[in-house]
């Protein structure tokens, strides 16, 4: 006995030619017949293949099986029927055993019943769209230990016409044995053990597949093998063979489609094809779509990419008049019509290539698609139009239906289509990209060729979207290799600014093998018309440098780089002024030309034409740049020029260190210490320091901010101690800033209010809330008792923050509840004191990440006041509950920053409740108490407190 399974294809005679006459079974002459058959091909696309059916019976008849020469078999099949089978079976070559039905009879009438049953059965699990019938019955014996090739040749059925097998296992207990149906990568296991002892399995299976058999273990299997006959000639069903047959269906009306047999008996343009759900999302793309819309669209467009045809997507809406009887009658909507209109047409990748535009109901593919509610309903009323109606005009009732749907278009419809797109530049530029990208994919289709080419030509014409389509055609033209089919119109529409220059400099010089025999090549005459036509030096700069990689020959690369310097270098000397975009060209001229052109020709132009903006870019692009041959000595010449000449921009100023300036250059500053103690340049550096001083120095109003200091001389540290160089200016500067910061700091301390006036707007309608906003605004007032309910309370301080006052009850009033004592606080004093303090704090953390001895070496005698702040450590030590009460301190960064540019913000402030105090009760809490004390009040002794809703309340406006 072989261990593995045996693979063994089942045999049908039929079977071939039934494939073969397949695509051309429904007659497609018409266009109401072309329609129906492209729509079963696409609906087939949708089905799954269904290999196999399996059903186990508990309750069935005796089939009353009786063998020549060995009379009834008993069932379940017992070993003394089963040797006398065997018996029988030594007239067999084959182990397996199996015999006609002219050798053997079932007898009960109910049998044949029961069978039909099981066709209906098999039929439904089949999925078969037609009557059926069973033919060719065998009676077939597995035993154990039976070679699988045996086991398929005693159920192998040749009757005409059958398209399946049915087996029916009788009752006959066996173990394993199972049966695996299978096609191409699709697989199926058919189990009969389980059932086997007293129960019956049906099974079947298409004729179409390969069937394997896994020996049985123990025991033997009885089974009734019949053929499945088509009873209808040419019925639908899904297996394999069919929907393959169905593909290849489908495959064949496209081709009758893109022969002009639309043109000669009236097919549609386009076909649209309703999926099962509407896309919710505004963008429609293929992997927006839900499965299995998914999948259905990938298969379609499988089919149409490569045969002519183009599926989008788009969302369909039909508004269907829902009363045509009786607005036909009546002659005010007499020129109403059903509407069917396409929003925006997308690729399968989500571009929006075309607008909204009209369809008609004959290019829908499916029958009846409005056969159903409505998704949305509207009513128009004559009133609601322009014109007045007549006086007894009814309303019309409109029925709306919302569609996702599949577009199936032609190619030569495809201009037509481009007409929808040409109102807006991003769908131009995407219906361009879009058949640009399918002609690389398909270069055999030559009318895809042909229609591409026309679009590009005519998209050329429009205003929009050119930059984008010039990018594309060039890109499409160069991969497949069509320059000159467009280089005229190409040169003729390029545009000035940079969008598509850098592919069309590559179709403009058509340096395609044409460079090769040249010994002086004129790049004036070759590239003139781009360089002119490029606006944008940048753009300029980068084609010229991609044209210069690609050509191949030394000797024509070393002169284009020479006359391609020149070009730049004219073009940047003529400009007025200089932007960012002009930097690499800048770099690549003094890199090539050399120091003294850039000291002499170009940094006396330089001066007069640009900001400080471009000049920080410059010199910071210049500085990244500076291993570059000839870049660092240019740049230590433009540092050297610009610190002196243009000192006020890196020079810090007097409102520099104010958190709420706008304009601070604390960054700047920054980036020119670094760099120009890179490139040695002492003497200028303490002209910027020493002018930095006196700027601060002269600003005597403006506020200078530790959160700002602290950093700037956390980096000043960084830096001179990586340098190795003591500035005797930069002291000068640290010790001032210093002192300056210790003085807005004191300033800023906040002042404890006057008197007791606190200001507070109520709601101006109730006598509550100008109660307490008069209490308020008392200056000499400090607690006063007011009786009001809970109502009350909540409703006044939905206006008034309650934060102003402290609530108590008054326990020693005779008044029964008790009134409440409104005590005023001074908490927004108190919090201005805490951030004051946490501020503190953080100078404090940031000074202690600092290097103190380099400090301390800096500010001498006056370490103390300055760095450890020993006049603000006075005044907390005689306050100490202030630190105490503060949350974390606010966080101040005090390590070096040069690679990011530093602005000018405030010190983030982290509120974080203070886990270390503990829980005081307030006089919040009392009066929690006081409310549930009056809620029991009125519970147990049912009387009613002496409270007043504001509309009782004597005199009250409201009342």
């Amino acid at each position: 006995m072989s261990s593995s399974n045996h693979s063994q294809p089942v045999e049908n005679e039929d079977h071939s030619a039934r494939k073969n006459a397949m695509p051309m079974s429904t007659p497609v002459d018409t266009p109401k017949s072309f329609k129906k058959a492209l729509r079963q091909c696409i609906d087939n696309l949708k089905k799954r293949p269904v290999l196999s059916s399996q059903h186990h019976v508990e309750a069935f008849p005796d089939p009353g099986l009786i063998v020549d020469e060995i009379g009834p078999i008993p069932l379940p099949l017992y070993s003394t029927y089963m040797n006398a089978l065997l018996e029988k079976s030594l007239e067999q070559p084959a182990q397996s055993w199996s015999i006609k039905n002219n050798s053997f009879q079932l007898e009960n009438p109910a049998w044949k019943a029961f069978i039909a049953r099981q066709i209906e059965c098999v039929a439904e699990s089949l999925k078969m769209e037609g009557p059926a019938s069973v033919s060719s019955c065998s009676l077939v014996l597995h035993r154990a230990d039976d070679h699988p090739s045996d086991m398929a040749k005693a159920c192998r059925t040749t009757a005409p016409g059958s398209f399946a097998t049915l087996a029916i296992v009788l009752p006959s207990q066996h173990q394993s044995g199972h049966i695996r149906v299978s096609y191409e990568d699709c697989e199926e296991v058919l189990q009969t053990a389980a059932a086997s002892r007293h129960g019956l399995t049906s099974l079947a299976w298409y004729a179409d597949t390969t069937v394997d058999y896994q020996p049985l273990a123990t025991g033997s299997r009885l089974m009734l093998v019949y053929s499945l006959n088509d009873d209808s000639k040419g019925q639908q069903n899904q297996s394999p063979v069919s929907l393959e047959a169905s593909k290849v269906k489908l495959q064949h009306l496209l081709g009758i489609w893109s022969k002009g047999h639309n043109r000669r008996h009236g097919y549609q343009r386009k076909y649209l094809y309703i999926l099962d759900k509407e896309c919710g999302t505004a963008a429609l793309s293929e992997n927006a779509l839900d499965e299995p819309d998914k999948s259905l669209v990938k298969q379609i467009n499988g089919f149409c990419s490569p045969n002519g045809f183009h599926t989008f997507l788009t969302q369909m809406e039909m508004r269907k008049i829902a009363n045509p009887e009786e607005a036909s009658m009546d002659g005010y909507w007499e020129e109403e019509k059903d509407e069917l209109e396409l929003d925006a047409i997308y690729t399968l990748q989500g571009a929006k290539i075309a607008g909204r535009q009209d369809a008609k109901l004959s290019g829908i593919l499916q029958e009846h698609p409005f056969a159903r509610t409505p998704d949305d309903t509207e009513r128009q009323s004559p009133d609601s139009n322009n014109f007045s109606a007549t006086p007894d005009a009814c309303d019309l009732h409109i029925d709306v239906f919302y569609d996702t749907v599949a577009v199936i278009v032609p190619t030569a419809e495809l201009l037509r289509l481009f007409k929808h797109s040409r109102q807006q530049s991003d769908q131009v530029a995407n219906f361009v990209a879009y058949v640009c990208q399918v002609s690389l994919q398909n270069p055999g289709d030559l009318q895809l060729q042909d229609v591409a080419l026309q679009i590009m030509a005519r998209s050329l014409q429009l205003r929009r979207g050119r930059h984008k389509i010039h990018e594309t055609i060039a890109q499409w033209s160069l991969a497949s290799g069509k320059t000159d089919s467009l280089r005229q119109t190409i040169e003729a529409n390029i545009s000035r600014s940079e969008a598509g220059v850098h592919a069309v400099f590559e179709i403009v010089a058509d340096r395609h093998g044409s460079l090769a025999p040249v010994s002086d090549v004129d790049w004036q005459v070759r590239l003139g018309i781009a360089v002119s036509k490029t606006a944008s030096l940048k753009s300029l700069q980068k084609s010229l440098l991609q044209y210069e990689n690609a050509i191949s020959v030394s000797s024509h690369q070393a002169m284009f780089n020479m006359w391609a310097l020149t070009v730049i270098e004219q073009r940047l000397i003529a400009q007025d002024e200089f932007a960012e975009g002009d930097i690499p060209a800048i770099i690549q001229l003094i890199e090539k030309r050399g120091v003294l052109w850039a000291s002499e020709t170009f940094l006396p132009l330089l001066s007069n034409r640009i900001s400080d903006v471009f000049l920080s870019k410059l010199l910071t692009a210049m500085f990244m740049a500076k291993s570059k041959s000839n870049i660092e000595l240019a740049l230590t010449d433009f540092y050297r020029h610009f610190m002196l000449e243009r000192t006020a921009m890196f020079a810090l100023q007097g409102g520099t260190f104010d958190p709420a300036a706008s304009d601070s250059n604390i960054s700047a500053f920054e980036v020119l210490l670094n760099n120009s103690l890179s490139l040695g340049l002492y003497e200028e550096l303490h002209y910027v320091i020493e002018t930095s001083q006196r700027n601060i120095t002269e600003a005597k109003g403006t506020s200078v901010h530790f959160s700002l200091v602290i950093p700037l001389i956390s980096t000043y540290i960084s830096i001179t101690a990586e340098h190795q160089v003591f500035l005797p200016a930069g002291r000068h500067l640290v010790i001032l800033l210093l002192y300056r910061a210790n003085k807005t700091y004191t300033r800023l301390k906040p002042e404890r209010p006057a008197d007791w006036q606190r200001l507070a707007k109520g709601c101006g309608a109730c006598a509550f809330c100008n109660e307490v906003v008069e209490f308020l605004a008392d200056p000499e007032s400090i607690s006063k008792a007011f009786e009001m309910g809970r109502d009350d309370l909540d409703h006044v301080f939905k206006y008034v923050k309650q934060a102003h006052v402290k609530i108590k009850p008054d326990r020693d009033s005779k008044i029964r509840p008790f009134p409440l004592i409104f005590t005023k606080t001074t908490f927004e004093y108190d919090a201005e004191m805490k951030t004051w303090a946490r501020e503190f704090l953080s100078f404090q953390q940031a000074w202690k990440a600092l290097d103190n001895d380099v400090l301390r070496q800096m500010t001498g005698e006056r370490y103390e006041e300055l760095v450890l702040l020993k006049t603000h450590k006075a005044y907390f030590s005689e306050h100490p509950g202030l630190l105490e009460s503060v949350a974390t301190p606010s966080v101040i960064d005090p390590s070096p920053n040069l690679v990011q540019s530093r602005s000018s913000v405030a010190p983030t402030v982290r509120k974080q409740a203070s886990t270390n105090l503990k829980k005081r009760k307030s006089g919040l809490i009392d009066l929690e108490e006081e409310m549930s004390l009056r809620k029991n009040l009125v519970q147990e002794k049912r009387w009613q407190p002496r409270t007043f809703s504001r509309g009782e309340r004597k005199g009250d406006p409201l009342s």
